[in-house]
């Protein structure tokens, strides 16, 4: 045999050996994806979430608990200007607005600026 024949036989194997193995990939490849849609069938059948996240959960009604708070502050100042007494309708309605457009920046600015104190008022 020459060279030339011997080197035509390798590669004839080799291309045979890469075409059994390309054949075996992709029957293998056939199984996996029939698998794959089984198991997808089955999670979308159960109904169940497939990542349980409880962190929206929580962030949620923490928030909701902090809006609540702050809506009562707000609330409780909104009163207390309205009971006040020594001050014009304007400015009231002016600090209204302020606590209902900015509900914390309002507030800390209400509480710290806008109320009177007890000596203010005593005099």
């Amino acid at each position: 045999m020459s060279k030339y024949k011997k080197l035509s036989n390798i590669v004839r194997y080799k291309q045979l050996d890469f075409n059994l193995i390309l054949l075996f990939l992709i029957r293998k490849m056939h199984t996996i994806i029939f698998i794959n849609i089984i198991l997808v069938l089955l999670v979308s059948i159960s109904g169940a979430p497939a990542v349980r996240d409880d962190r929206v959960i929580i962030g949620s009604s923490i928030g909701g608990i902090i809006g609540l708070i702050i809506l009562i502050l707000d609330l409780i100042a909104i009163f207390e200007l309205l009971t006040s007494g020594g001050r014009g309708i304007l400015s009231k309605l002016i600090w209204i607005l302020i606590i209902l457009f900015f509900p914390i920046g309002g507030l800390i600015l209400y509480w710290c600026c806008g109320r009177r104190r007890a000596v203010d008022q005593a005099l």
